[in-house]
């Protein structure tokens, strides 16, 4: 089974203000709630290079953008049907899941008082409903397609719809001429070898929160493009060892200044992190110093 050849997609993937690539974790959640179309077109305006989303499956078919399997947690649901526990995402038809309110839970990545989360405010139309509505992968990407924008599309289902989850995102991807900005990650071996087999071109990494004894063996037995491993996990080793290879990694999730600014330094292909705007800020101060010789 042969990977995507790398350089070209690393060729396709880079940053104006230089390594590492800023990915708006679940779209930015210190922007705006997470797995928003209004969060992910935050994190365009701030600078961030790609966002980072999550997919399930709706009752009937159809890939939606949230993290959770049940709605509990980032959606008006239990209140809306308080009898539909335990709230499964598999068990909501689309047009249910899309009168959901899941502007319920603001973020608080950054502190009260901090100036973006002033703007933010500011800015916000309570009127629009991407700050409230449930997408679609479809919509996802027609948005990042018409941002000239990049998105990691990670899967995640369980064992009764994550086959069918696999085909319908790459069938998606492939219908909306997205090959070419999209990343698709997934903790799950099986999703990664079907997005392979089905498309072989799409990029494709794999998610650790373990960490793996031999990362660049896990990625070549898979057929993967890239490691994502939980930033906690990373080693200078392993990172040494991925980069010999030509393994981008993409660490996850880093949101203290102190943090990203390490992880930077590390020599990471990209950070995904809620708060892209400060990861931005950072490589544009580096960057300035760099070019004024300091």
């Amino acid at each position: 089974m042969s990977a995507t050849p790398i350089s070209d997609w690393k060729i396709r993937w880079h940053s104006p203000w230089g390594p590492p690539l800023v990915g708006a974790h679940r779209g930015g959640r210190a922007l705006a709630s997470e797995n928003t179309l209004a969060a992910a077109m935050l994190s365009f305006a701030v600078g961030a290079d790609f966002w980072e989303m999550d997919v399930q499956l709706s009752a009937d078919g159809v890939p939606v953008v949230i993290h959770d399997p049940t709605l509990k947690r980032t959606s008006n649901a239990t209140q809306v049907d308080a009898k539909r526990s335990p709230w499964r995402v598999r068990d909501y038809l689309l047009a249910d899941l899309e009168k959901l309110d899941i502007d319920v839970h603001p973020p608080n990545a950054d502190p009260p008082g901090d100036p973006i989360q002033w703007i933010l405010q500011a800015i916000k139309d309570p009127e629009d409903e991407t700050h409230h509505r449930l997408p679609t992968l479809r919509q996802a990407l027609l948005l990042t397609q018409a941002l000239g924008w990049r998105i990691n599309v990670e899967i995640k289902g369980d064992g009764k719809t994550r086959a069918r989850l696999t085909e319908q995102t790459v069938r998606i991807v492939m219908e909306t001429g997205m090959a070419r900005s999209v990343l698709v990650s997934s903790f799950h071996k099986d999703a990664v070898l079907r997005v392979k087999s089905l498309e072989p071109s799409l990029p494709v990494g794999i998610l650790s929160q373990n960490p793996f004894q031999d990362p660049v063996a896990a990625v070549r037995r898979l057929g993967a493009d890239t490691y994502h491993p939980k930033a906690a996990i990373l080693h200078e080793e392993n990172l040494r060892r991925c980069r010999e290879e030509d393994i981008p990694v993409i660490a996850w999730t880093v949101n203290e200044r102190e943090d990203l600014e390490r992880f930077r330094d590390m020599g990471v292909f990209g950070i995904i992190t809620d708060r892209p705007h400060v990861l931005v800020q950072l490589k544009k101060k580096r960057e300035t110093l760099q070019r004024n010789g300091s």
